[in-house]
């Protein structure tokens, strides 16, 4: 999917609109630029470093086993597709843009570009 977008945060909009959005299935990453990747973690929660590949963690009270954990906790991210006639949008539930990292932290797995 491509096209003019806006962003919303559990449903809700966000201070995001008219975004050039490509969504491509076959990266390992989903990489958006530096506002968008700003007002994601700011509708999140404040993070704590995890590594260098995954900046924006968040810990528990005690390590999570599985994204089903914070299912609960964080919302879905929905990209509204305002291309055209009729309006598409790609929601995006917790996790599928969260992953566990080795110490069983909740990690943000949508990173920001330096291009955008």
């Amino acid at each position: 999917m491509t096209g003019p977008a806006e962003l919303l945060f559990n449903e809700k909009p966000t201070c995001l609109k008219g975004l050039k959005f490509i969504i491509d299935t076959g990266s390992s990453y989903t990489y958006i630029s530096s506002k968008t990747y700003q007002t994601i973690v700011k509708h999140t929660l404040e993070g704590c470093e995890d590594g260098k590949a995954l900046p924006i963690c968040w810990k528990g009270t005690k390590p999570f086993k599985s994204v089903i954990d914070v299912k609960n906790l964080l919302k879905s991210i929905t990209i509204n597709f305002t291309n055209g006639r009729r309006d598409t949008q790609l929601h995006i539930p917790p996790e599928s843009y969260l992953i566990i990292s080795k110490l069983g932290n909740v990690c943000l797995e949508i990173l920001r570009t330096r291009l955008v």
